[in-house]
């Protein structure tokens, strides 16, 4: 039975859910006393997998200057038909994280950016997987941690991220190739210089290394399902990257696209 997108916050953290999906954000305590707010659940329903289970999707590891900090407030936004969603504020970073009817994603606007945003989680519930990226196969291959696989700033690659780049965003998934499931990332290159890949477990991913924090705009990614290995590249993450495919998905799903922004001068 339908249930349609709905969420809900308080001061332990968040919870976003569809009939596809269950997305927890939530305190992520380390080993080693290191913690940060993250996603701590990113459950597809259809399969019963949990791709964060226990590590983090969205997260980022505390210290004393890159980290989130504590949360400070967390409340439900305005009811939207067809969609649902939170504002998280901790002391030095805020975001907005969104549901949709029908659409196997999370959409996550970074109001205020810190130094990186870091996915480690468990594709296809699975301890690692392999990776897919689009334009892969005109890009150089999948090196691990700690080497880069996109670097604008140090490697010289180019700042428009080249063949990896589709309508201005970087698209890429981890998956357990035994059954396809996993989960992926959108993510725009103008946000986005330095890309780094997890013990085939997730990503690291730099917002404008190098730039003072003060100086880092807000930008929107998305975080989704994967269902069908590299194949949800083209037909979740790329849908997701063009603006027009992600209105017509989200129309098709039933859930409003949302304002369009002003193209910047």
């Amino acid at each position: 039975m339908a249930t349609g997108a709905r969420a809900a916050a308080d001061c332990g953290g968040a919870v976003l859910e569809n009939d596809l999906l269950r997305c927890v954000y939530g305190r992520k305590t380390f080993s080693d006393g290191n913690w940060t707010w993250c996603i701590t659940e990113f459950t597809d329903k259809r399969h019963r997998v949990d791709h964060a289970r226990g590590d983090q999707i969205d997260g980022i590891w505390q210290s004393s200057d890159t980290g989130t900090g504590e949360l400070t407030a967390a409340r439900v936004l305005a009811s939207e038909p067809g969609r649902a969603g939170v504002r998280l504020t901790c002391e030095q970073s805020e975001i907005d994280v969104r549901v949709y009817d029908g659409l196997p994603a999370v959409r996550i606007d970074y109001r205020r950016p810190i130094l990186e945003t870091v996915d480690i989680g468990t594709p296809g519930g699975r301890e690692s997987g392999a990776y897919a990226f689009h334009g892969a196969e005109r890009w150089r291959p999948y090196e691990p941690y700690p080497a880069s696989y996109y670097n604008a700033p140090e490697c010289g690659d180019p700042a428009g991220a080249g063949a990896l780049a589709h309508h201005g965003h970087l698209v890429g998934a981890v998956y357990d190739p035994s059954t396809g499931l996993g989960f992926g990332r959108v993510m725009p290159v103008a946000a986005i210089n330095i890309v780094k890949l997890l013990s085939r477990r997730g990503f690291e991913w730099f917002h404008r290394y190098g730039v003072p924090q003060a100086a880092k705009e807000p930008f929107a990614g998305w975080v989704f399902l994967v269902e069908h290995g590299p194949e949800d590249i083209t037909r979740v993450g790329l849908a997701l990257a063009a603006r027009p495919a992600t209105a017509a998905l989200l129309r098709r799903t039933g859930a409003p696209a949302g304002p369009r922004r002003k193209a910047r001068p």
